[in-house]
């Protein structure tokens, strides 16, 4: 198992110091420092008096203002988070500024984040702090809460339902009845067998791969089903088709009616 640690600031130097060695009898365990403290008083004298290795990688971010560090941190993490590193997990320690720049870039990057003291809240948002908290722990997939009050905090949700329904709710009152997309689309006939499809999003959208998986499930349907498939297509998604030339596949699909996107306004006449 291959774990990385980002630290950058005296409270994340004090909690790696606890479980350090502990992580490094069972796991290659690297150490990424950003940089955000480097005066001897408030960084390397930690290493020292705590038993702590000198890091892996030392980013040598400095000093300057909070968006212009995490920008940095940003930009010297991910060549760390490439895939030659393959890193099975990356632990983040604490609420500082180093703590969401390593939750964010890890994210980005397709690994898995520990939050090491998940769930600590102070409810006063002017602390730059509270928001790295907050940011932190929903980037994480693992949260590791100190006490019973931060567990609780996680557990501070509300069940609301689904604002999507309510809005098809709305549309299908207000709207529908008196709509001409069905006459227009030539659907008026197959009361109600078909398929309504929208593809945006950019790991679909940027993937060889993804969208030849589309195209082939919309093949397998015209085979099985012959199910008529509506497919408003959002401009990202044909420029990339007609680019990588799986568009004209798409067209080939007998049962796919492509279309405009068409906002809610003009559904009637």
């Amino acid at each position: 198992m291959k774990l990385a640690s980002i630290v950058g600031a005296r409270p994340n130097f004090v909690k790696l110091a606890a479980i350090h060695s502990t992580l490094r009898s069972f796991s290659e365990h690297i150490i990424i420092h950003t940089g955000q403290h480097y005066d001897y008083r408030l960084s390397k004298i930690f290493f020292k008096e705590l038993d702590l290795p000198e890091p892996d990688f030392n980013l040598e971010v400095g000093s300057g203002t909070p968006g212009a560090q995490i920008g940095n941190m940003l930009k010297k993490l991910q060549p760390i988070f490439s895939k030659d590193n393959k890193f099975d997990a990356v632990l983040v320690h604490g609420d500082t500024k180093s703590t969401f720049a390593g939750a964010l870039c890890a994210a980005k990057s397709g690994l898995m984040v520990a939050h090491i003291e998940a769930g600590l809240r102070c409810f006063d948002k002017r602390m730059p702090e509270e928001t790295n908290r907050i940011l932190t722990d929903h980037l994480s997939d693992y949260l590791f809460c100190p006490t019973m009050a931060a567990w609780n905090n996680l557990r501070r949700i509300a069940r609301t339902g689904d604002l999507s329904v309510e809005i098809v709710r709305q549309v299908v009152e207000k709207l529908v009845p008196d709509s001409s997309i069905i006459d227009s689309l030539e659907l008026n006939n197959l009361k109600g067998q078909y398929v309504l499809m929208t593809v945006h999003r950019a790991e679909n959208t940027s993937s060889i791969e993804s969208m030849e998986s589309i195209i082939h499930a919309c093949e397998i349907l015209l085979k099985r089903e012959g199910l008529k498939i509506v497919f408003p297509i959002h401009p990202r998604t044909l420029n990339f088709l007609k680019h990588v030339k799986l568009y004209s596949r798409l067209c080939q699909c007998q049962n796919v009616r492509v279309v405009k996107p068409r906002a809610i306004s003009i559904l009637s006449p």
